[in-house]
């Protein structure tokens, strides 16, 4: 009797791909489309999971690319790869299942300043983690911030992501979604030579904190800038200032990650998360030692 011959082990980052039974059994099948990523559709699956889905003939190196980043990730605020398949002539992969994504939060009006400030100091705290490992995201935007059940975000779609290094290099102007876009990139889609780093994350970020803080969309284009600035500054002084530290125009004036968790208005705030087995996947005791990174005096 002819032997079957076994399947090679494809591994990315030290996590074998699965068997369709196994991947079933743990993850559960898919159940509701959520919607689609940069490189893939994206489904709840029926134990619970997001299922993200690609069709193995369409694979690139931006799937690729993703896959790696996402298995490779150890903060409590980005999204996790926690295993994947190839079913049928599709790649699936199972993360975390958000919430919602921030994005309907606009709908409830302006955010209460503490949550704000919790989703802030989250958000700038996986940029920082990904900045000093040289993680460009290119497309944070609130549809890419997932609220979880204990009351953490994660950032997720790396579809766009770039592993590069800090310096300026010339790299592809087909990046960020228009409305959280900083200048650098427009004009290098106006054929303007320039170039960018990761401080095209420090300004969608921002873009995203200050659509939250306002409850809308809220452009800071240089023919509103200046009444911009006096309506924040009337509400909230610090906020106003942290606004325009981490969304100046010139990318070199720019805050870094690090730097704006270290702004008057993040300074004396702290955050102690509720650690769930299922939306969490680190031990507690990283928890804390990344409490005593990121809590200020």
């Amino acid at each position: 009797m002819q032997k079957m011959k076994k399947n090679p082990i494809i591994c990315v980052n030290n996590i074998s791909i699965s068997t369709m039974f196994d991947f079933y059994e743990k993850y559960g099948k898919l159940e509701k489309k959520l919607g689609e990523g940069s490189h893939g559709t994206v489904y709840r699956s029926s134990k619970g999971y997001a299922l993200k889905v690609y069709d193995t003939k369409f694979i690139d190196c931006y799937i690729i690319r993703e896959m790696s980043i996402l298995s490779s990730m150890d903060h409590p605020n980005i999204i996790h790869m926690l295993d994947y398949a190839d079913i049928k002539g599709y790649f699936q992969f199972a993360m975390p299942l958000g919430e919602y994504d921030l994005d309907t939060k606009m709908d409830e009006g302006p955010m209460e300043i503490r949550e704000l400030k919790s989703i802030t100091f989250q958000l700038f705290g996986a940029l920082d983690y990904l900045h000093k490992r040289d993680i460009w995201h290119r497309d944070v935007k609130l549809d890419n911030i997932l609220m979880m059940s204990d009351g953490t975000i994660k950032l997720c779609d790396f579809g766009l992501a770039k592993e590069g290094i800090s310096q300026d290099m010339p790299y592809t102007d087909e990046v960020t979604t228009i409305s959280y876009r900083p200048p650098e990139i427009e004009l290098l889609i106006n054929d303007i030579p320039t170039s960018y780093n990761e401080k095209i994350d420090i300004w969608s970020a921002g873009q995203c904190i200050l659509n939250l803080f306002k409850g809308k969309y809220t452009s800071i284009n240089k023919k509103d800038k200046i009444r911009l600035k006096n309506d924040l500054e009337a509400q909230d002084p610090l906020f106003s200032d942290f606004i325009f530290k981490v969304m100046a125009y010139d990318k070199d004036k720019r805050y870094s990650a690090r730097e704006a968790l270290e702004h008057p208005w993040l300074k004396k705030f702290t955050f102690s998360p509720i650690v769930d087995s299922k939306t969490h996947h680190f031990p507690l005791k990283d928890w804390v030692s990344f409490q005593k990174i990121r809590t200020f005096p």
